[in-house]
């Protein structure tokens, strides 16, 4: 029972600014995951990362015709999904009698909406797919057809009418996952962070449980929060260093930094070791001590990344970040004083939030002293509570959902318009990357290109793009 896992390539995923530094192409671990347990039970899978290849969709075609798998399954987030929909529509081409599934956080959400929606589609698999996709080559395998007994699947019975299997528990012991099927995948093309060499993703947990009101990552991934065991990831990093002679990764976690004696273990287990690694992670900055992030540095991290989102404190209250403006100045400055860079993460334009409030962030992200700061328009994710919230109020705006993007300003506004947000976000990276301190620090990185990019995008002949561009 051949299965192929495929990961469509995004044709317009484009958000300001471009370039390479901001550019991240990444593994898909979720399928890489997948694969590793169907091959765990002995079945054969290939993945096509059409995203990675660059491949067109006459070309996903005929890599999916030459496989000739008997299933077929694409995986999206609600900004890919109209590419995942081609997708499964070039795999239909290719294999008229492959079974065709699709899941992710999108599906997750809207199963019955997703298969309306496809009808190319024969399947949504509905929360975490490891065991689901084992469980479901099983059923095939045995003549089954309605697929009833496999818990977390979407189907249509033989009038037509969506059939929604029992919900799928998350998969509590992460450590009896074997490691993903990086073998499977085109490691050699994977880049994240302005690092233009090869990296690999780690997943060290799953679940987070603050429930930031903008996040739609606890939906699938839950909010208990689920952690492997240091030695497992340990085994992992050795695995990647010995078997693919990589020695940069990023841990993908949507907190790497939750439990911090698991922190202090890995980080003694890779100087322990001897791994010759440097690494990222994802933190908060109510998570992290100097001790924390000293251990941190001497086990090789380099960049830590920190969702600090507003400057202003009434914005962290109102979508329950449940930090404050001072935890987030200590935790940057912490890090520096570890030898380590900071890269923040802000959104601008929710619902409710003032011009004042905007340039106040604007303000924040240089006033603490980062490294690095990206800006995002605020979007309502399916999934989040801020989307239901949005859905109810009638706030989303959106033709399709690839407008459901952090590029894209697709929740009404009384305090801005959203050519202002497209103009904020420009001002944001023009203030940030264009002052003396930033220059000065990314020439001594040797990231002068850096400055040009954004010089050229926060032109005054780019800011008149933008709002002629509004006006059409």
């Amino acid at each position: 029972m051949d299965l192929v896992l495929i990961n469509p390539h995004v044709v317009d995923a484009s958000t300001f600014p471009s370039g390479e530094f901001f550019s991240c192409t990444a593994p898909n671990m979720g399928i890489a995951y997948i694969a590793a347990a169907v091959e765990a039970v002995g079945r054969s899978v290939r993945i096509i990362d059409a995203n990675a290849l660059h491949l067109s969709l006459d070309e996903l075609h005929d890599a999916v015709q030459r496989l000739d798998p008997a299933v077929v399954g694409v995986t999206a987030t609600t900004t890919t999904l109209m590419d995942a929909f081609d997708a499964v529509r070039a795999a239909r081409r290719a294999c008229p009698g492959a079974l065709l599934a699709l899941g992710g956080i999108h599906a997750s959400r809207f199963p019955r909406e997703t298969l309306a929606e496809c009808a190319e589609l024969d399947l949504v698999c509905i929360g975490e797919g490891e065991e689901t996709f084992v469980e479901l080559l099983d059923a095939i395998e045995g003549g089954a057809r309605d697929f009833a007994g496999v818990c977390g699947l979407a189907f249509r019975d033989d009038a037509g009418a969506v059939v929604l299997t029992p919900d799928r528990l998350c998969i509590q012991d992460l450590d009896a996952l074997p490691f993903p099927a990086r073998h499977l995948l085109p490691m050699e093309l994977y880049a994240s962070g302005g690092h233009p060499h090869r990296t690999a993703s780690i997943v060290s947990s799953r679940g987070c449980p603050f429930g930031c009101k903008f996040c739609a990552a606890p939906f699938i991934g839950g909010s208990r929060y689920r952690k492997r065991s240091a030695a497992s990831i340990l085994d992992e990093i050795g695995e990647i260093v010995g078997k693919f002679h990589m020695n940069s990764f990023e841990f993908v976690d949507d907190l790497f930094t939750l439990d911090k004696q698991r922190v202090m273990d890995i980080c003694d287990g890779i100087v322990e070791r001897g791994y010759e690694v440097n690494w990222t992670c994802s933190a908060r900055a109510d998570t992290v001590s100097p001790e924390m992030l000293r251990a941190m540095a001497g086990a090789g991290c380099r960049i830590v990344y920190y969702g600090i989102e507003s400057g202003s404190q009434r914005i962290l209250d109102l979508v329950g970040k449940r930090e404050t403006l001072a935890q987030m100045a200590d935790a940057v400055r912490w890090t520096h004083e570890a030898s380590m860079r900071s890269w923040g993460f802000f959104i601008i334009g929710f619902p409710d939030e003032t011009k004042e409030e905007i340039e106040r962030t604007i303000a924040f992200a240089s006033e603490i002293k980062l490294d690095y700061a990206e800006f995002f328009i605020c979007s309502a994710f399916p999934g989040s509570p801020l989307y239901e919230h949005a859905v109810e109020q009638d706030l989303v705006r959106k033709d399709t959902w690839a407008d459901i993007s952090y590029g894209k300003a697709n929740i009404a506004s009384s305090q801005v318009t959203p050519q202002e947000l497209h103009e904020y976000l420009i001002r944001a990276y023009r203030s940030f990357y264009t002052s003396d301190a930033a220059i000065k620090r990314l020439h001594a990185y040797g990231q002068e290109d850096l400055v040009d990019e954004i010089m050229r995008q926060t032109s005054d002949e780019f800011l008149r793009a933008v709002r002629d561009g509004a006006k059409e």
